[in-house]
């Protein structure tokens, strides 16, 4: 029999790789329809980017995608 510290770090270990199947499953999706971009910046363009984020409420890709738009 199982201790009851065991079951849950068992309880815990199934629910993250639950959570790991299903944020592959997205990411696969999502690849069908959407290319990834891996760019380096200086530091504070990274922060002042998060922070445009923060302040719009969009995800890092969302932000990105309308400077973009807006750009063209």
């Amino acid at each position: 029999q199982l201790l009851p510290h065991r079951m849950e770090n068992e309880r815990t270990v199934k629910v993250t790789a639950e959570r790991f199947i299903a944020q592959q499953s997205f990411v696969a999706r999502k690849r069908e329809t959407h290319k990834e971009i891996k760019i380096l910046v200086p530091n504070e363009l990274k922060s002042k980017f998060q922070e445009m984020c923060a302040e719009s409420g969009l995800s890092q890709a969302e932000l990105f995608s309308r400077l973009i738009d807006k750009a063209e």
